[in-house]
């Protein structure tokens, strides 16, 4: 999947990224679906939910934080 500014034109700052690690990692975390919810009632993107988009947003924030998308809390 191409990246969250490229599918929906959202950047992924430091701020965007801490605040995706809280809803992945605190306290149940969040699943991708969710995320992607999430971002859509936060930042106005238009995913509808998708679960693709979620975990894209997921990996571009783990990126920017300097952490493994592969790891937890990020998979």
């Amino acid at each position: 999947m191409d990246s969250p500014e490229d599918t929906l034109g959202l950047t992924v700052t430091a701020e965007v990224a801490r605040q995706v690690r809280r809803w992945r990692a605190e306290p149940a975390g969040m699943t991708w679906r969710e995320i992607a919810t999430e971002a859509d009632a936060v930042w106005g993107t238009d995913s509808a939910g998708d679960q693709r988009f979620g975990m894209a947003l997921c990996e571009a924030s783990a990126k920017v934080l300097g952490e493994d998308p592969a790891a937890e809390p990020w998979n």
